[in-house]
């Protein structure tokens, strides 16, 4: 729903649908029907001002190719020397057949003067040929600004062409044997002085034919590039032995480690003389103290403990000697060996890429002397050609330079001119359908400027709201608030007071506020006659005028109030007895009892909602009269304190905007929109009926 809103306030072309296109023309009618006049007072114009045109059309039969597409070209004379011929094909001769020469000659024929000016030429007669399929028949039509000029011309152009044909190619093919004949000379001389060129040229410069020469450099500059390629091999081979014999090198250790045994005499010698010096410590504190003296003890343990160690310690010890590795020295003479073999391999290269260096500087010099050679052979040959191509030419010239006749047949004689221009039939026609398409646009333009609401479905889309009932437009004479109900018309209010009823079930709907966009949209008219058909019903219904700004209710029904709304406000427990009678039978209205300057805010406190209180225990139903929702804020402060809205459309009134901010603010405001009913609808006479 919320697309097809942005759709409706958005229009676009590409958005209306064929039965929304249908609406538009319904309603723009006669927009449409201006637009189709004007559209045919354009073609009766400009049909009026077009000159008459004639027309008459000659067949005619053509001799030659019908599936050439070659061309006369600006040059006739080179073309033939590029393709001898005794005839044109179908194409060139439709060329031909329009060319301004022959048109200029069937002038002189039909005595039409010459044009002289850009204006003469424009009204002067002219020809169009159009071939027939791809038979060698052509259609030749004449259009002239009188019906005898355009005979005349129509039925001569066979003869004339047929002449005039013959004429050109014996004409082209003699001036092409002259041109022919002048290039032979040129290209005999030219021929003569090339060949003496390349003769002075292969003397000075020691050549004698371009082919030869050219293998033998090319077999030297290969042998070469195979020497230096072989020992740029043999280098990156050298090299590369020389990397890995260098890094097995870096790779050996620089030292190993030899085992070897020797004496340990003179460490047990040294522990020996240890425990000799501990000995005489022993016996030196053994005369001095008692033999359980500390001391004593303490010496006579370092002895044993020597004498343990020095029976422990080896006569021999093992220990492992560093040296120099023996390898390093084979390797070292490996790499010197390659470091030679590098050195000779690019001495060998450099002696080849010297020796091709050579080679190239002296094919350079020969190359020079080469493309001189082979660009004046070229040459020669080119003419030798070219010569050879112009004494063939000129021979079939020559030979078929008596065989040339023209090749235009009539095979029809010529229609009768038939007046084409104007065609008043197709001019008006096609000024209709300019105008029914402008009218369509101009329909839909129209419609999408004024941005009204103009349908129920558009209100619908809109609003998000249901059609609650369709109410047809009444007539002049016919009176606001159907007191009878007899009306057709008052169907549309049976069925409002139907969907209120059904929507009741479940739910309290005691109070039914009834407001529009704008003020002049019928929601007063709405109001009244809903409560008529309520009051119908046998429901004790009270029609409420809280539109305290220009209330209206009163002089609807024809009642005379003193006291209404703006006193009740005062008096909130004596409302119900402030309502007057009508003269329909369980209806009675509260006016409004005047008007009030601070109605927004009347309607808004607490003294509003005790009237209404107090009313409901005295009605089934109360239908209040709202003022505009979106001019003022009393419907919204009416509508929020009532069981639900019934909002009036009428249609092509509000803009899409004022409908949808209308509904929004009551939503916003808290009061709950039942639905809408379209006012003055369209369509509500054939749904009731």
């Amino acid at each position: 729903m919320s697309e097809t809103k942005e759709r409706i306030l958005t229009p676009s072309i590409a958005d209306l649908s064929y039965k929304d296109v249908l609406g538009i023309l319904g309603r723009r009618f006669w927009v449409v029907v201006g637009f189709i006049v004007a559209g045919l007072a354009l073609a009766a114009g400009v049909s009026s001002i077009i000159p008459a045109t004639w027309v008459a059309e000659s067949r005619i039969l053509l001799t030659g190719s019908s599936n050439s597409n070659r061309a006369v070209g600006n040059d006739l004379i080179s073309s033939m020397t590029v393709t001898p011929i005794d005839s044109y094909d179908v194409t060139t001769q439709i060329q031909l057949l329009q060319s301004q020469e022959l048109t200029f000659r069937l002038f002189d024929v039909a005595n039409v003067p010459l044009p002289r000016t850009v204006a003469d030429l424009e009204n002067a007669p002219k020809v169009e040929v159009v071939q027939l399929g791809d038979t060698p028949v052509v259609a030749a039509r004449v259009s002239a600004r009188t019906e005898q000029v355009a005979n005349v011309m129509a039925q001569n152009l066979p003869k004339i062409y047929d002449e005039f044909l013959g004429k050109k190619i014996k004409d082209v093919v003699g001036q092409s044997i002259t041109f022919v004949s002048s290039r032979i000379t040129e290209e005999e001389n030219t021929l003569t002085e090339m060949r003496n060129k390349l003769a002075d040229y292969q003397k000075q410069n020691g050549v004698a034919n371009s082919t030869v020469e050219v293998q033998i450099t090319s077999d030297l500059i290969r042998n070469g590039i195979t020497e230096v390629r072989g020992s740029e091999a043999a280098l990156e081979a050298s090299q590369a032995a020389l990397t890995r014999i260098r890094q097995d090198r870096q790779n050996l250790p620089a030292t190993v480690d030899l085992p070897i045994k020797r004496s340990n005499v003179a460490q047990i010698e040294a522990e020996k003389r240890n425990l000799q010096n501990l000995q005489t410590t022993l016996d030196a504190l053994q005369s001095q103290y008692f033999p359980d003296h500390i001391l004593v003890k303490a010496a006579r343990a370092q002895v044993e403990s020597q004498k343990q160690f020095l029976a422990g310690i080896p006569t021999e010890v093992k220990e492992i000697q560093t040296v120099r590795n023996p390898q390093i020295d084979q390797y070292d003479l490996r790499v010197s060996q390659a470091e030679a073999e590098v050195k000779a391999a690019q001495a060998r290269l450099d002696k080849y890429r010297a020796k091709q260096a050579e080679l190239e500087g002296r094919t350079s010099t020969d190359a020079d002397k080469l493309k001189g050679l082979t660009d004046l052979e070229r040459t020669v040959n080119n003419h030798e050609l070219a010569l050879q191509q112009l004494k063939a030419t000129l021979d079939a010239l020559r030979l078929k330079d008596n065989q040339i006749r023209g090749n235009a047949q009539s095979i029809n004689r010529a229609t009768i001119a038939e007046r084409t221009q104007p065609n008043w039939p197709v001019n008006l026609a096609a000024g209709a359908i300019l105008g029914l398409f402008l009218g369509v646009l101009g329909a839909i333009a129209r419609d999408f400027k004024q941005d009204k609401v103009l349908t129920g479905n558009e209100a619908t889309a809109l609003t998000d709201s249901m059609i609650m009932a369709r109410v047809p437009r009444r007539l002049a004479s016919a009176k606001p608030i159907m007191m009878a109900g007899e009306a057709l018309s008052f169907e549309a209010y049976r069925l409002l007071r139907t969907n209120i009823l059904a929507g009741e079930a479940g739910k309290s709907l005691k109070t039914v506020t009834v407001t529009a966009s704008n003020k002049g949209e019928g929601s007063s008219t709405v109001a009244g006659n809903l409560a008529v058909a309520l009051a119908q019903e046998g429901k004790r219904t009270l029609l409420l005028e809280a539109n305290m700004r220009d209330p209206v209710q009163d002089k609807l029904f024809g009642v005379t109030a003193t006291s209404g709304l703006n006193q009740a406000l005062s008096q909130p427990s004596s409302a119900a007895g402030m309502a007057v009678d009508t003269n329909v039978a369980n209806l009675k209205l509260l006016a409004a009892g005047g008007t009030a300057t601070n109605a927004t805010e009347a309607l808004a406190g607490p003294q509003m909602d005790a009237v209404l209180e107090n009313l409901k225990s005295s009605f089934d139903y109360i239908v209040i009269d709202s003022p505009a929702a979106y001019t003022t804020a009393d419907a919204h402060e009416v509508g929020r304190k009532s069981d639900g809205v019934v909002f009036v459309v009428e249609s092509g009134r509000p803009s899409k905007t004022q409908l949808v901010e209308s509904i929004d603010m009551l939503r916003h405001s808290g009061a709950k929109v039942l639905g809408l009913v379209i006012n003055k609808d369209k369509e509500a006479v054939g749904r009731i009926s």
